[in-house]
């Protein structure tokens, strides 16, 4: 799951596992019936508008997926990323 704020979390058998910020992607590590488990995201926003996982067990990767990002969530981030753009203008005006 991934929050509008860039909030990542992993989720396994409705319990949370880890938690991270990321905006272009990050790596979880977490462990299951004695695994470790990583999981790698990597964010493509601007090129094909995906996410890519990667899911590796004791260092061997055991399955990848691509998924389309939501476009809900994306242009949610955009006017984030507008109106905070232009009260830092604002601001950086009033202040200078």
């Amino acid at each position: 799951m991934n929050s509008i704020l860039g909030i990542e979390s992993v989720i396994l058998n409705g319990n949370k596992v880890s938690n991270k910020f990321s905006i272009f992607g990050t790596s979880h590590n977490f462990t299951r019936n004695s695994s470790v488990l990583t999981l790698k995201s990597k964010y493509r926003q601007f090129y094909k508008n995906e996410i890519q996982l990667e899911l590796e067990e004791n260092g061997k990767i055991i399955e990848t997926i691509t998924v389309l990002a939501d476009k809900k969530q994306r242009t949610y981030t955009m006017v984030f990323g507008l109106a905070l753009g232009i009260g830092i203008f604002k601001f950086l005006d009033f202040i200078i």
